[in-house]
Formats: structure tokens, C-alpha cells, sequence
């Protein structure tokens, strides 16, 4: 299992009624956290560059995380302060995927 953080971009899916929202991010627990709380009403699941499951969520809630050290040790302590109110939600760090696919052409 690679870690988390060893992915070149992860991808951050929400879903809440109707409404659909995919963000390209940079791999850090700072933008997983983020991307939890800011959508915090919706269902989210986040992947991999291979679309495989990195971290699940529910309601600003974290379900699974398939990286157990990074959970620990990095979003727990990058998501409590966020949801405690301590800090408000902070932006994203998108990742530049069109960057990568015009490599190809």
C-alpha cells in the first residue's frame, strides 16, 4: 500500500441531491480536509490517480481511510480543528490536471 501523500494528484468526488462536484487536488491532508468540510453535507468519496478509494465521508464525517498513519497522524490533526470550529474551512490546492494531459499531444 502506498501512502497517501505518495500520489502525484488525487481526485475528490461530491455528491449531495443532484448536484456533483470533482475536484483535482494535490495529495495532502490539508486539502483532503478541506475538500471534507467544505462539503461537508454531501457524500464524498476521494481516489486515486487509478479512480480506487483513498478516503470516504459522510456529512464532514470520515468513514475509511485505507492509509491508517496518514489518518492518524496527518487529516486527524488537519480535520478536528475544522470541525470543532476552531479554524474555518481553508481552500483547496487544486492539481493542474490539464497540465498533465497536454504532455501527451
Amino acid at each position: 500500500m502506498n501512502s497517501i501523500k505518495s500520489h502525484t494528484y488525487l481526485i475528490g468526488y461530491a455528491k449531495k441531491d443532484d448536484e456533483r462536484v470533482r475536484v483535482y487536488m494535490k495529495p495532502t491532508a490539508k486539502n483532503i480536509a478541506n475538500f471534507i468540510m467544505k462539503n461537508d453535507i454531501a457524500s464524498i468519496i476521494i481516489t486515486d490517480e487509478m479512480d480506487l478509494p483513498v478516503v470516504t465521508a459522510e456529512c464532514g464525517l470520515i468513514y475509511t481511510c485505507r492509509d491508517r498513519d496518514f489518518l492518524i497522524n496527518e487529516l486527524q490533526p488537519a480535520i478536528i480543528p475544522i470541525q470543532t470550529g476552531e479554524k474555518p474551512v481553508g481552500e483547496i490546492e487544486e492539481f493542474d490536471i490539464n497540465a498533465v494531459c497536454n504532455e501527451f499531444d
